[in-house]
């Protein structure tokens, strides 16, 4: 059984610019099958629709379960305080961008034992990491919000690629972050999309520029996660000119949010799991 890939359009508007791109991934009789419309400087008003193949949607989401099930690495289901804190932070991003994320999901949280540093999530609100991305690379919150924001505006607005896949009852962790990735023109609009879901959720914007240059200059260790390196550092180099423009517009802002006690509570958890 195929489930045959359509296309992926993202469509970003700004005040008297608007910019429009078109990523196809052709796998036979192919046609447009998302659409996003955001005014990022208007507070994302403006329209936003996304049309989606919802068996696309629930094969992906799938992956979480098979991820999980594959015994390849030890899988935790975050509960307790760790729960409530990477909740509390998932809260506080969706709700400070209503416009923008209109359904929020019940998320649930799992930390991988692994050494290796990566993440993803899936469209009903599965999210991943691995101890080995925290503990290494992530060891103050703004970075892990970074992180983070991406995967959730990826999540709830179903940011994925479609692509052939044949159903063989797992998936490891190379295939499913193989299946996760979304070409570099999407990763870019995604930057900016984070860019402001983190601003306006009170964090330090600019812990994602942090981010992108960790990545790149880690590449190798992040090799699993991205594919091919060479990308990382023309996502950096497209942030920074995307920077230079806010800056130029005058709407950089700091973030007001502090690293909260919790937060070191959750590094707690991660390092029980190294």
């Amino acid at each position: 059984m195929y489930i045959k890939g359509d296309n992926l359009e993202v469509n970003t508007q700004r005040i008297s610019l608007i910019l429009f791109f078109s990523i196809f991934y052709l796998t036979g009789c192919s046609t447009v099958n998302s659409f996003l419309g955001i005014d990022r400087t208007k507070d994302f008003r403006g329209s936003l629709e996304v049309m989606s193949d919802r068996d696309f949607l629930d094969q992906i989401d799938h992956f979480s379960e098979l991820f999980r099930s594959s015994g390849e690495f030890e899988v935790i289901n975050l509960e307790g305080r760790g729960f409530e804190y990477l909740n509390s932070v998932y809260q506080n991003l969706v709700m400070n961008n209503e416009i923008l994320i209109t359904s929020p999901q019940r998320p649930r949280f799992f930390i991988v034992s692994s050494k290796i540093p990566f993440h993803f999530s899936v469209p009903r609100g599965d999210y991943f990491f691995s101890t080995g991305l925290i503990d290494k690379y992530l060891r103050n919150e703004d970075l892990f919000v970074a992180m983070f924001a991406t995967e959730v505006i990826k999540s709830n607005l179903g940011v994925f690629q479609k692509r052939e896949m044949v159903p063989v009852g797992y998936i490891g962790l190379e295939k499913i972050l193989q299946y996760l990735r979304v070409p570099l023109e999407v990763k870019n609009e995604l930057n900016k999309w984070a860019y402001d879901v983190i601003r306006r959720g009170g964090y330090d914007q600019a812990a994602l520029l942090n981010w992108l240059q960790l990545q790149n200059k880690n590449s190798l260790d992040f090799s699993l996660q991205v594919g091919d390196v060479r990308q990382i550092s023309r996502e950096e180099f497209a942030f920074k000119n995307f920077i230079v423009t806010e800056l130029r517009d005058g709407i950089i802002r700091g973030g007001s949010i502090n690293a909260s006690t919790e937060f070191y509570y959750f590094m707690d958890i991660v390092r029980r799991n190294l």
